[in-house]
């Protein structure tokens, strides 16, 4: 008797311990093996999802709280550095992504401008005659991590039009984050904007104000010339994608850019205004 006792006790503890082992739950490693995805069985009901330092087990970031049946489709997709994360998180007829770079204090989310429809040519049309009576999925997944930083994303979405038809599309997305513009960007005109936005915060340090208006100026026109690129290149093999949208870091460029411009513009003024009362030594030097 105290032999199936004793057994029961055992199984009952390997089921408990078995038991916890699914409620908190370590997946999606980093390339390093330092951080991955911790997903805990909340009391109440859901799912927390966390980046956590695997050593540690130490909280880096709250990723997202979901219900138990879409947790498990929640993942991460890491850079091959680590030094880079996209977040799924799946939900309710799709899902969203979410990207992260790590720095010295931890992750920081790097937002990603808003997708466009991918709906057909024809499906537009059929839109435009019937109406939409609602949206049935939105599903943005990250797919990879190019060599170049870029981030690929598949992005499926569907909708009802007011007929009760359902329609679909897919398109695939490339997103190019960071410093993957500055360094592979020079095939387009704009990106000479940058050496000339350089060239004129030199400048301007040096009180050289109208060649700092100049270059300025050149700068400001090269930059503009984004918005005419229709296509840019979304993998390694040179394949070519639609341009559908623009980051909070593209539009910190063009500001970095214009406030340089703003500021030449300034400098010039107030230096004729000083010659036209008369010269300085250090306006010999401008």
């Amino acid at each position: 008797m105290k032999r199936f006792f004793l057994i029961g006790v055992i199984a009952l503890s390997v089921d408990l311990y078995s038991s916890s082992l699914a409620d908190d739950q370590i997946k999606d490693a980093s390339p390093d093996g330092k951080f991955g995805m911790l997903l805990t069985a909340k009391e109440e009901g859901g799912v927390k999802i966390q980046l956590i330092e695997v050593s540690s087990r130490k909280v880096v970031l709250d990723l997202a709280e979901s219900g138990a049946p879409h947790a498990k489709d929640c993942k991460l997709l890491w850079a091959p550095d680590s030094q880079r994360v996209a977040f799924y998180e799946a939900v309710h007829r799709g899902g969203d992504t979410t990207v992260y770079f790590r720095n010295d204090t931890g992750f920081t989310e790097s937002p990603l401008p808003e997708l466009s429809g991918c709906a057909t040519a024809a499906q537009k049309k059929e839109l435009k005659a019937k109406g939409v009576l609602k949206f049935i999925e939105y599903n943005a997944m990250p797919k990879e991590w190019l060599k170049s930083g870029a981030l690929v994303i598949v992005d499926d979405q569907g909708w009802e039009t007011n007929d009760g038809n359902l329609r679909g599309c897919t398109q695939t997305v490339t997103f190019l984050i960071g410093f993957a513009c500055l360094l592979f960007g020079f095939s387009y005109l704009a990106w000479f904007a940058n050496p000339l936005f350089l060239a004129s915060i030199i400048l301007l340090s040096l009180n050289r104000s109208r060649m700092a208006l100049a270059t300025s100026t050149a700068s400001v026109i090269l930059a503009a010339t984004t918005f005419l690129i229709q296509k840019a290149p979304f993998n390694e093999a040179g394949h070519m994608a639609n341009v559908v949208g623009y980051g909070p870091g593209f539009y910190l460029w063009i500001a970095s850019i214009s406030v340089i411009f703003v500021t030449s513009v300034l400098s010039t003024t107030l230096w004729k205004a000083k010659r036209s009362i008369g010269p300085t030594p250090l306006d010999r030097n401008v």
